[in-house]
């Protein structure tokens, strides 16, 4: 299997990065305030997820029935779970906020 750059450069410093259930795609989160979707066959970006309001920090897929549902957390504390409604089409579909920052966030295993 031939190496995949993914050419983050232009976008800040990448904080955490988490390659989904399938490796069909890695998030990334970074110092911009965004979370980047990438293809992981060609390290092209897919999606990029905005309404953090500062640097994110971590991210984590969901796995099984809830593959769709991808989670990333704020050196401010906010929380974001984020579903992809159609390919490519992501939507925020919880959000909170935490004392200090959101250094770690996960899903529990699929059932």
């Amino acid at each position: 299997m031939p190496a995949v750059n993914f050419d983050t450069s232009r976008y800040g410093i990448v904080n955490d990065a988490a390659y989904d259930g399938l490796g069909r795609r890695l998030a990334t989160a970074s110092s911009d305030k965004v979370v980047r979707i990438w293809g992981a066959d060609q390290g092209t970006v897919l999606a990029e997820l905005k309404g953090h309001r500062s640097s994110v920090v971590t991210l984590s897929w969901a796995s099984g029935r809830f593959a769709s549902l991808l989670v990333s957390g704020g050196d401010d504390g906010q929380v974001v779970v984020w579903q992809e409604a159609r390919a490519q089409d992501w939507q925020p579909a919880h959000q909170i906020n935490v004392t200090g920052a959101a250094n770690v966030v996960a899903f529990c295993p699929s059932e």
